[in-house]
């Protein structure tokens, strides 16, 4: 039987793949979206790999997801800090 570090790993792993089959999933219609996240999407396949542009989007999804889901406040889209 696996330690608990070894499946909080495992747990980790399929959430990171989960994010990345999503990120890659919205890639298209979020890059042609006439949002603020749109715009840094489109600025950022221009200048690199689509792949990394996944992997970003990713990143960026679950920090909106974890900022979210940690404060009392809700989502409003116009608030979102695009850097």
């Amino acid at each position: 039987m696996e330690n608990a570090t070894a499946l909080g790993h495992d747990v980790l792993e399929i959430g990171d793949k989960l994010l990345i089959h999503g990120a890659r999933s919205v890639l298209r219609p979020l890059s042609r979206s006439a949002t603020p996240l749109g715009a840094w999407l489109r600025g950022l396949l221009a200048r690199a790999h689509v792949n990394t542009a996944v992997v970003a989007l990713a990143n960026k999804l679950a920090r909106i997801a974890w900022a979210v889901l940690s404060r009392t406040r809700t989502f409003t889209a116009g608030a979102v800090m695009v850097a």
